[in-house]
């Protein structure tokens, strides 16, 4: 047993030590000091986006590598994805520490055999990706997303019109 109580001085003075030791020492004590960054609720539209763009870009540059069809036509429209994907690219949120960068930040067009790259099948990808946006742009909160991809599925839309489409 002790001979002399403990003072309200000397516990104060003590839990201040151990806090300042906690706090000094890296413990986090169960506090959040750094909260996590909360992500970006545009990334997800993004990615799909992205995702049905690079779709489009491979199977272009497959019907372009076979040989055939529309070239001219084959060329301007991947022309069009290509830019396209530059502009969602833009949107995508930076990488930091907590987060890193999404995957469609860096993927590449999927290589897609020439055989399946037919002109019915780029018409049906157009179609597919112009009604993807439609979905797109009820989920996008920015406005100057939802412009975006209403301009790409328009883009889409006419571009499957000239392929033979229904849109």
């Amino acid at each position: 047993m002790l001979d002399h109580p403990t003072t309200r001085r000397a516990l104060l003075g003590g839990a201040l030590a151990a806090g300042s030791a906690a706090a000094l020492s890296g413990c986090d004590a169960g506090f959040l000091w750094n909260p996590p960054v909360e992500p970006d609720p545009d990334a997800a539209v993004l990615d799909a986006a992205v995702a049905t763009t690079l779709a489009a870009i491979g199977h272009y540059e497959a019907a372009l590598a076979a040989g055939g069809g529309d070239t001219d036509r084959f060329t301007a429209f991947l022309a069009n994805h290509r830019a396209h994907l530059v502009e969602l690219r833009r949107r995508l949120p930076p990488p930091t520490d907590d987060m890193p960068p999404p995957p469609a930040a860096t993927a590449a067009p999927p290589a897609v055999d020439p055989a399946q790259a037919s002109t019915g099948r780029l018409r049906e990808l157009e179609e597919e990706a112009a009604r993807a946006r439609l979905e797109q742009l009820e989920r996008s909160s920015a406005p100057r997303l939802g412009q975006l991809l209403a301009s790409i599925g328009a883009c889409e839309a006419a571009q499957a019109s000239r392929l033979g489409g229904d849109l």
